[in-house]
């Protein structure tokens, strides 16, 4: 397997980037600071001006791979770390010159925060199997952004894990579409018309541990919309969540599944570390992506994982292929 394309941002780019933003944050301060929209414009501002050699690496490798990933360098003195503010605000700052973080309904924030504590799981497996958290071994997928109860495919992700809670971390994984070994007009050989077009799809829900420590459940949702489509690359995927016959014919089911598998069982299939403060950006309209879980929790630390995820506003559609 290839490995994800990785660059340590320059110590110097950083330094100059956290000494320009304190002029306008408090850099050791919450990430509600984040609630300021003007502020996402400056922190793309100041990255454009600071990283230049960072974001000439993010467009070359993103232009190729449709994956990368950077991280921080390190800092002499062992018990200092870099606060989860500027972090964020370097997150933030790198994607405005990919696209634009969508608002977070929840949050009121450019990006969702999603946390998850052990004492929870037997609450989560309650729930329900489609329910994600760190315990989980997420399949390949791509993200959805939904818009007026309609589904999109956002152009770009990013993702953060500020926080993890475990000592085996695994690993990250991303399969580009044009890797698969889907030959469309074979495919419409073997499935009718109906195949096509707009499937139920069911939706995973998310968690979240609000501010006074109680864990939320997003409802699962329902979107309408086809497995396989036209869109902007050509052929448009939309794989989250999961087709059943609880909503679907057992047609639209085999597809799902044919083509989940055909991802598993790409041969080219990168992969890298999952690590604490690892920032991943990937082309979310381009392929799909995939983690291991995570395994050997920290003894006495509920707090299992926190992580960040900005959605690009600018979507790709997945549109029917017949009328």
């Amino acid at each position: 397997m290839p490995n994800v394309k990785t660059l340590t941002i320059s110590d110097f780019n950083l330094k100059s980037f956290i000494t320009q933003l304190s002029n306008h944050i408090d850099v050791e301060g919450t990430l509600d600071v984040f609630n300021d929209r003007s502020l996402i414009n400056k922190t793309s501002e100041l990255a454009s001006g600071c990283f230049d050699s960072e974001i000439d690496f993010l467009h070359s490798v993103l232009k190729n791979d449709g994956i990368v990933a950077l991280d921080f360098p390190e800092i002499d003195n062992e018990s200092a770390q870099y606060s989860a503010t500027t972090k964020t605000a370097v997150m933030l700052g790198l994607f405005g010159q990919l696209g634009h973080a969508s608002f977070s309904d929840r949050e009121n924030l450019p990006m969702s925060i999603h946390s998850a504590k052990h004492s929870d799981i037997d609450f989560l497996a309650s729930v329900g199997s489609g329910v994600i958290h760190p315990g989980t071994k997420l399949g390949f997928h791509n993200d959805g952004l939904l818009i007026d109860g309609q589904a999109f495919i956002p152009n770009h992700i990013g993702l953060m894990n500020l926080y993890i809670g475990y000592r085996e971390t695994g690993k990250f994984y991303w399969v580009n579409s044009e890797d698969l070994n889907i030959d469309l007009e074979e495919l419409k050989t073997r499935y009718s018309v109906n195949a096509f077009k707009p499937s139920v799809i069911e939706l995973s829900p998310a968690i979240y541990v609000e501010e006074n420590g109680e864990t939320e459940v997003d409802n699962e949702n329902t979107v309408n919309i086809p497995i396989i489509g036209k869109s902007k690359n050509g052929i448009g995927f939309f794989l989250n969540g999961k087709v059943t016959e609880k909503y679907n014919d057992a047609e639209k089911v085999k597809l799902f599944s044919e083509i989940k598998n055909n991802i598993e069982n790409c041969s080219n299939i990168f992969e890298m570390e999952q690590r604490e403060g690892r920032i991943i950006f990937f082309q979310n309209n381009r392929g799909f992506h995939a983690r291991d879980i995570f395994e050997s929790p920290f003894e006495g630390i509920d707090l299992s994982r926190v992580m960040l995820r900005i959605v690009d506003n600018n979507v790709d559609r997945c549109a029917p292929m017949f009328n």
